[in-house]
C-alpha cells in the first residue's frame, strides 16, 4: 500500500479502507458460491531488516477512504535508530502523502478507482 524504509524492526501495519470502498473486484468462482469480494480491513505484520524497504499495494475505489497505520517496534539487538520513512501514492504514481514518525498514519478519500501504493 505504502513504500516503507526502516532502520531496523517489526513493522505492524493496518490498513483499512471504508464500507463504500468495500466494492474489491470480485474472484471469479463456483456458480454455487457467492463470489469473494475482499475485505475492508487488513491488518499484519511484517520484519524488515536494517536499511530495507517493501511496497504494498489496494485496491480501492472512487469516492472511498483510505485508512494506513504503521509502527515501527523494536527488537531485541536493533540499534536505537529507528528511522522510517512511509508514503502514500495514488494509481498514477502521484504522492499524495508521507509520515516520517515511528507510528503513524496516513488517511485520505479516494478520488479514482485502482491499486494504491
Amino acid at each position: 500500500m505504502s513504500l516503507l524504509l526502516f532502520g531496523a524492526g517489526l513493522v505492524v501495519l493496518n490498513l483499512v479502507t471504508s464500507a463504500r470502498s468495500q466494492k474489491t473486484e470480485p474472484l471469479s468462482g463456483s456458480g454455487d458460491q457467492p463470489p469473494f469480494r475482499g475485505a475492508d480491513r487488513y491488518d499484519f505484520a511484517i520484519m524488515i531488516p536494517p536499511g530495507g524497504m517493501e511496497c504494498f499495494w489496494q485496491f480501492a475505489h472512487q469516492t472511498g477512504y483510505f485508512y494506513f497505520s504503521y509502527e515501527v517496534q523494536r527488537t531485541v539487538g536493533m540499534s536505537h535508530d529507528r528511522h522510517v520513512a512511509a508514503t502514500a501514492h495514488n494509481p498514477q504514481g502521484f504522492l499524495i502523502d508521507t509520515s516520517q514518525d515511528v507510528r503513524g498514519q496516513i488517511n485520505f478519500s479516494t478520488q479514482e478507482t485502482g491499486l494504491f501504493s
